[in-house]
């Protein structure tokens, strides 16, 4: 696991998504420690949005999602929208880009993690993720934006 806390300087070019949405998280944040979810635009994100979901904490309760982008599709888990992070399937994208969600609220930081699994599907995944804190009050995390991409591991 790889925390996306420390400073990157990133180039202008820069093609991995993860870093591109820290960068966009920072530049929303305004000074804040954490951008507000009503500072968050996915029109301003086109080519990133697709690949973004929205978790609402729901002030303790467990979090639901909030908004699937339409990446997840083919996974059949855009339908989640409005149930708990539980109900995920666990052997899907989404599964893995979400289950880290804690140490993002506990450590209250961005977290970035990549690795391999067995889709539901009986493909081999190769993905990498990204959570970052989302507060309104600039106090208590209420809404995590996460981001995943992946490509298949060719086997032969």
């Amino acid at each position: 696991m790889v925390s996306a806390d420390a400073d990157d300087t990133t180039h202008p070019a820069e093609r991995r998504m993860v870093l591109r949405l820290l960068r966009h998280w920072r530049d929303i944040s305004n000074g804040r420690e954490m951008p507000a979810v009503g500072a968050l635009k996915g029109d301003a994100i086109p080519d990133m949005w697709p690949c973004c979901y929205v978790l609402d904490l729901g002030g303790g309760k467990a979090p639901c999602l909030e908004n699937v982008g339409t990446s997840f599709a083919e996974e059949q888990t855009t339908a989640l929208n409005g149930h708990p992070v539980s109900e995920i399937p666990a052997d899907t994208l989404l599964a893995h880009a979400t289950h880290y969600w804690r140490k993002v609220v506990e450590k209250r930081v961005p977290i970035s993690i990549g690795g391999e699994f067995h889709h539901r599907d009986g493909r081999v995944i190769l993905y990498r993720s990204i959570i970052l804190p989302l507060s309104t009050d600039e106090r208590q995390i209420d809404h995590l934006l996460g981001a995943a991409n992946y490509r298949l591991v060719v086997t032969g």
